[in-house]
């Protein structure tokens, strides 16, 4: 719209050049010009201003962004150091694990022979834990006789 009337303000500017005026005529037609010029200057300061604002702004928002990110690049070296030793955990996990359940295999598989052994041994050799047995029991008999005593002295 504004271009229309610049367009319509130069053309009358040509029109009154073009016919025979009188000065007034020129005079207000070159003022109207001058009007328009700086009417045209004046929003294209206002506009650079914005731009000058805005580029002032992005700058601000750009170095915050920046800093903001260097910040947060040590996180990067630490966050790869702990899913290193994350996976060395793991591994050592599962290490124990696999020797936990070879283990529990082993021994299932050997539980059957091992009570059959023990079920089976000889009669000297029960005979004999349980005379070790008795005599320990006696012993322990002894002892709280004795500690008996002690206490009714007391």
């Amino acid at each position: 719209m504004a271009l229309g009337w610049r367009i319509c303000g130069f053309a009358t500017f040509l029109l009154l050049l073009s016919c025979s005026s009188t000065e007034s005529h020129i005079r207000d037609a070159i003022l109207s010009l001058v009007n328009m010029f700086r009417q045209t200057d004046d929003k294209l300061e206002r506009h650079e201003q914005r731009e000058r604002g805005l580029g002032e702004i992005l700058k601000k928002y750009l170095a915050s962004i920046d800093k903001k990110q260097k910040a947060l690049e040590p996180l990067k070296g630490i966050v790869s150091r702990i899913d290193e030793r994350l996976s060395n955990v793991e591994n050592v996990f599962l290490q124990s694990l696999k020797y936990l359940t070879d283990t529990v295999n082993r021994n299932l598989n050997n539980a059957p022979a091992v009570v059959e052994r023990n079920l089976t041994t000889e009669e000297d050799r029960i005979g004999k834990r349980l005379d070790a047995t008795d005599a320990k029991l006696n012993d322990l008999k002894q002892e709280i006789v004795n500690l008996r005593n002690s206490f009714n002295k007391i």
